[in-house]
């Protein structure tokens, strides 16, 4: 995605699955490409107000399942527009600076996120080829971009 509004969008998606990934290991559990993958799905579903059937009767499962609502309140800490000293008055229709970041926006960015995954998954079960790279990809992203990992 070349618009950097929605590459910014994407980083903070993506440091919420790493952070939880690094969670996840601090419990001894791992997660595959796959199974963030299906959550990510399962979170654009109830975005669009669907119920998917989300598991989580193991601790491996509530991990998972909790990635759903994580990344999904993430959303409100992503301020619609950015407003500093210099700006002019907003124009009317102009959404209020601290309104949450459109709901279709965010929507997008996660699908694209989706989309993102399978550029680096491999074709193995219990790939984390996705998972590893953005492990790598969120350190080496400046923390005024998406905070500290």
């Amino acid at each position: 995605m070349k618009d950097p509004f929605f590459g910014y969008l994407m980083a903070i998606i993506e440091k919420e699955i790493a952070l939880a990934d690094t969670e996840a290991k601090e419990r001894s559990r791992q997660f595959t490409d796959s199974q963030v993958r299906s959550s990510l799905i399962k979170a654009i579903k109830t975005a669009k107000g669907e119920k998917p059937s989300i598991p989580a009767g193991s601790e491996h499962e509530r991990l998972l399942a909790d990635l759903i609502p994580r990344i999904l309140r993430k959303r409100e800490d992503v301020l619609t527009r950015v407003v500093d000293e210099d700006d002019e008055e907003p124009a009317e229709d102009d959404a209020s600076p601290d309104e949450p970041v459109l709901l279709s926006y965010w929507i997008l960015a996660m699908e694209t996120v989706v989309s993102s995954m399978k550029i680096r998954t491999q074709m193995t079960p219990g790939s984390r080829g996705y998972l590893d790279f953005i492990q790598d990809f969120v350190k080496t992203t400046p923390a005024a971009f998406v905070g500290e990992m």
